[in-house]
């Protein structure tokens, strides 16, 4: 999905959508959710728009499937609530 104001990158993630969309600058704002990419793993970070056209068309359905995979093992592992709760609990205790 490139990046569109409808939909979280927590929905798309629990879906099993990668997320794409461009880097972070000052003429691109991004929410709090971008830090939950990481590139190639469960979404894709782009340059320009150039970037995007070449990768989409070049990315492989193995590497498709690989990445929607991430996405829900990505929820599963770090943003289910308990392990937000701990992490939370952590941040207190240090």
């Amino acid at each position: 999905m490139l990046h569109n104001n409808n939909y979280s990158i927590l929905e798309s993630f629990a879906h099993g959508v990668p997320y794409l969309t461009l880097e972070k600058s000052s003429e691109i704002y991004q929410c709090v959710e971008y830090s939950y990419i990481i590139h190639g793993f469960n979404g894709l970070i782009f340059r320009d728009l150039k970037e995007v056209r070449n990768k989409i068309i070049n990315m492989s359905n193995d590497e498709l499937n690989r990445m929607k995979h991430n996405c829900i093992e990505y929820v599963n592992r770090e943003l289910a609530l308990s392990s937000m709760v701990n992490k939370f609990v952590q941040g207190l205790n240090t």
